[in-house]
C-alpha cells in the first residue's frame, strides 16, 4: 500500500494559480483494469518509475510495491487522460484479477 498520509488524491485547487486536473482515489472506480490501454505508474521511493500495461505488469506491481512507493492508475477517458491514485493495492489486484477471467 502506499504510505498512508505520505500521498493524496488532489480534489481541489492547490491555491498554486493555475488549473489543474484532479487525480482521485481508485477505490470504487470502474477502471477496465484488464484493458492494456490502462497504465500502472509504480514510482518508488528510490525514484525508479515504471509504467506497466499487461495483465502481469499490472501484478507485479500491484503485488510488490512497498511502503513508500506511489501507485497510479492512468485511464484513457473520451476526451482527456484520468489519473488515479491506488491506495488499496489488494482491491486493485482483485479487480485485475476479475478483469481478466
Amino acid at each position: 500500500m502506499s504510505a498512508p498520509g505520505r500521498y493524496r488524491a488532489v480534489t481541489e485547487p492547490d491555491g498554486i494559480g493555475v488549473a489543474t486536473d484532479v487525480i482521485r482515489p481508485a477505490d470504487g472506480e470502474p477502471i477496465p483494469w484488464g484493458d492494456s490501454r490502462v497504465v500502472i505508474i509504480w514510482i518508488s521511493a528510490d525514484g525508479t518509475v515504471r509504467a506497466m500495461h499487461t495483465w502481469n505488469g499490472k501484478k507485479v506491481a500491484l503485488e510488490n510495491a512497498r511502503a513508500g512507493d506511489l501507485l497510479l492508475a492512468g485511464w484513457p477517458g473520451k476526451r482527456r487522460q484520468d489519473t488515479f491514485l491506488i491506495s488499496d493495492r489488494r482491491a486493485a489486484l482483485r479487480a485485475l484479477r476479475a478483469a481478466c477471467r
